[in-house]
């Protein structure tokens, strides 16, 4: 789902000199030079090998993110209308990376989103429900000092309804066309 992979780590980019040498020192330990710490940091360099991964993949990121946005468009259209479900959109002024295509299946949906799921699973599309809970319903983070438990209908409904769609770059019009239908079968019951 990935619009750029390392493997594991990730890259950060900034052109603000400050903030660019705060992130140097954070990543490599809190320290600026090998044993003389500043902060408290963390190791978080990735290797080399990952690095040449994500550098590989630097040259054809625009073109993948702008076909993402076409793939997008699409299902936009090829779902719109359809009962009980919810399209995500791109606010005005703003640039949307498509990492993942989510649509919410609303409460008054022909299905629930799990068996949405189940039934795109069975034409063989996969999809993904990535946050099925509110942090503070973990037991970890229930009882952490940090984390406050509270009224949060908009995350809870997101957390209950939502289910993402294939959007990669790679997908083909065929396969644009399957997923809509799928969807569109389903939810006509």
């Amino acid at each position: 789902t990935k619009n750029m992979t390392t493997g594991e780590g990730g890259v950060v980019t900034t052109d603000d000199d400050t903030l660019a040498d705060r992130l140097k020192l954070l990543r490599n330990q809190g320290m600026r030079a090998r044993y003389q710490y500043e902060a408290v940091g963390h190791n978080r360099r990735m290797t080399e090998l990952q690095a040449a991964v994500g550098v590989a993949q630097l040259p054809v990121l625009e073109q993948r993110t702008r076909q993402r946005a076409v793939n997008a468009a699409f299902l936009n259209q090829a779902l719109a209308d359809t009962p009980g479900i919810v399209c995500p959109i791109e606010p005005a002024g703003r640039r949307h990376a498509w990492h993942q295509y989510t649509i919410q299946v609303t409460a008054d949906a022909p299905m629930d989103r799990q068996l949405l799921a189940d039934q795109l699973m069975e034409a063989d599309i996969g999809s993904g429900i990535y946050y099925p809970k509110v942090a503070f319903d973990y037991d970890c983070y229930r009882e952490h000092d940090r984390v406050i438990e509270s009224q949060a209908p908009n995350a809870q409904m997101a957390a209950d309804s939502v289910l993402s769609l294939p959007v990669h770059p790679f997908l083909t019009e065929t396969d644009l066309e399957q997923i809509g239908a799928a969807v569109r079968s389903a939810m006509a019951g």
